[in-house]
């Protein structure tokens, strides 16, 4: 059962992560106004649900200065990845996040991974 209130959408976006001093390169290959999913190039230690990470994005095309962060709770993890909720889904950071990934879709003519619940 999906239990998501917003659509994710694909993107492919790198993003810097720090919890506490580690900092980590990581993809965010999919996102919503609740959150995203991050990738790991290579499987970092261990990473807690319930864990607040700040997450940095740089959107291509923009000049290479970084969107200003944001907080994200730590939902669930594998090898792979975890799931983020974010802290202030009303955040700028990511209305943008979000009109970037509406365009990539409409670009790449991708669908959304998931379908919006009403949850509200």
């Amino acid at each position: 059962m999906n239990h998501r209130c917003c659509r994710r959408r694909p993107v492919d976006l790198e993003a810097r992560m720090r919890l506490s001093r580690r900092r980590f390169t990581v993809r965010m290959t999919n996102v919503s106004r609740g959150g995203a999913y991050l990738a790991f190039p290579h499987p970092p230690c261990d990473i807690a649900v319930d864990s607040i990470v700040e997450l940095t994005v740089s959107l291509p095309g923009s000049p290479r200065q970084p969107l200003p962060a944001i907080h994200a709770l730590v939902i669930h993890g594998n090898a792979d990845g975890i799931g983020v909720m974010f802290t202030d889904e009303h955040s700028p950071v990511v209305e943008q996040l979000c009109a970037h990934a509406a365009e990539h879709r409409r670009a790449t003519r991708q669908p959304d991974t998931t379908r919006e619940t009403a949850r509200r």
